[in-house]
């Protein structure tokens, strides 16, 4: 094969069995590059043609990446019954792009083992101080955008991720609807909302907000046993000048 010839081709089979030495190959011991291919419209194709074969895979280094994609897209990935659509592609660009097709596969699937999360959303503030978007988004045009399952549905923190601050800080959920419901709570043995006691005086927090809701724990004069209470915020502001209520 000269080094500029049409086309390469290996026909096999390798010998001896069992036959799994590949049809090229490069030794990394002085190259930095093990292959460099480019095409018109495809760079790399790769077909496993067993059942279950995988077309690639990628192996990184120690500390490296098994698989590396930059583009528009970094990573297209469509299931076996999944149609591409390059202008779905082309208006949210993602750095893993996944489609699902509209029986059984879902986009991109995450799974753990272990005490880590299987996909982790994370977000920062850009260049130039541009606001940082949502962690993890869901949408949906008719259904539902999130679903969580498990033992906890879901269980979501508001936290700071600030190069001085690890605290938790801003909200942990917030709903908002245009024209419906920001949020919609749906028990069928258990009371829809749980707000848990703590220990402390709602009219003391450093600044309150109007409409808030807050439970603590009160002790009944008489008897010493211990209770539930449900505050609630009429006026905001800090101590002396919030206006919380006992309603229950």
């Amino acid at each position: 094969m000269g080094s500029q010839d049409d086309f390469f081709e290996a026909l096999g089979p390798t010998d001896p069995p069992p036959n799994d030495s590949p049809g090229f190959f490069t030794q990394a011991t002085r190259l930095w590059r093990g292959a460099d291919i480019a095409g018109k419209q495809l760079g790399v194709r790769g077909t496993g043609t067993d059942p279950g074969a995988p077309g690639i895979i990628g192996e990184g280094g120690p500390g490296g990446n098994g698989v590396f994609g930059h583009g528009m897209n970094g990573v297209v990935g469509l299931s076996a019954t999944a149609i591409r659509n390059p202008a779905t592609e082309a208006s949210e660009p993602a750095g893993v792009f996944g489609v699902g097709d509209s029986s059984t596969a879902v986009g991109v699937r995450g799974e753990s083992l272990g005490p880590n999360a299987g996909v982790v959303g994370i977000s920062h503030t850009g260049p130039g101080g541009v606001g940082a978007g949502p962690g993890v988004r869901g949408l949906s045009d008719d259904g539902i955008g999130l679903v969580g399952q498990g033992d906890v549905g879901a269980i979501i923190e508001g936290k700071s991720l600030g190069l001085e601050s690890s605290t938790e800080s801003g909200a942990g959920i917030r709903g908002i609807s245009n024209q419906d419901f920001g949020g919609v709570f749906e028990s069928k043995k258990q009371a829809q909302v749980l707000l848990m006691p703590r220990d402390f005086d709602p009219r003391q927090l450093d600044n309150s907000e109007a409409g808030s809701l807050a439970v603590n724990l009160g002790r009944d004069p008489r008897t010493g046993n211990v209770f539930a209470q449900l505050w609630f915020c009429r006026v905001g502001g800090p101590p002396g000048t919030s206006q919380w209520h006992a309603i229950a």
